[in-house]
């Protein structure tokens, strides 16, 4: 721990919290650390199968499309907003809003254990978390993505 050697550091810092332990995604954005996040949904491919009917033969045959990835979504307590937020803007403006990124799946001693890249990235949906003084927990914000790749990478 950062600071543990020097003396009374530690009664400051106090033992880890439970946002920092709960946190076991990091979110790699154009080479930089962006934050670490709670929660990842929505990470999925699915391939279509399309009946065609071939002239003379009673079962129709499948045939593969190419298939569409889902939207995933990124849930956070703590990271760099203003850089999410940019990104949010870029879209909107129509700059360069397509990015590669790497979502790295941590153990509780915060070691990758796999990794998810995904190409050409960019946010559709931004939404705030719940503003509430008299809550417990922290707010938890989300952000909404498309994209056109992904593979998933075992470490």
């Amino acid at each position: 721990m950062i600071g543990a050697d020097i003396p009374g550091m530690s009664l400051l810092m106090g033992p880890p919290s439970d946002a920092a332990i709960a946190h076991n995604f990091q979110v790699i954005l154009g080479g930089d650390i962006i934050g670490d996040f709670y929660g990842v949904d929505g990470l999925g491919k699915t391939i279509g199968a399309m009946p065609y009917k071939e002239l003379g033969r009673l079962v129709p045959l499948q045939l593969i499309d190419h298939g569409s990835y889902s939207n995933v979504v990124l849930k956070w307590g703590r990271m760099d907003r203003n850089l999410l937020w940019r990104w949010m803007q870029e879209v909107e403006f129509g700059g360069q809003f397509r990015k590669d990124l790497v979502i790295m799946q941590l153990d509780r001693s915060k070691f990758p254990t796999r990794s998810f890249v995904i190409a050409g990235a960019f946010p559709v949906r931004w939404s705030g978390g719940t503003m509430d003084s008299s809550a417990t927990t922290i707010a938890v914000e989300e952000i909404e993505l498309a994209y056109h790749a992904l593979e998933m990478v075992a470490i």
